[in-house]
């Protein structure tokens, strides 16, 4: 499963926050596409996912920081 993360703050000495779910759960996502999608449809922009890299908003492995 894929999550939305990023530096809080945007400082990158900072950990990770993610994108949530209205009752606090970290949202998932099946694929790279669909929180690129997400990301898409809740932004006045539209990037690819290498864009939203460049802004410092990363799509990640769930298992990589939760188990």
């Amino acid at each position: 499963m894929k999550i939305i993360a990023r530096h809080i703050n945007g400082i990158t000495l900072n950990p990770f926050e993610f994108v949530c779910e209205l009752n606090g759960e970290v949202k998932q996502f099946e694929t790279d596409k669909e929180a690129v999608d997400y990301l898409n449809e809740n932004s006045d922009v539209q990037q690819d996912k290498e864009a939203w890299d460049d802004e410092g908003i990363f799509i990640v492995e769930y298992s990589k920081y939760f188990e």
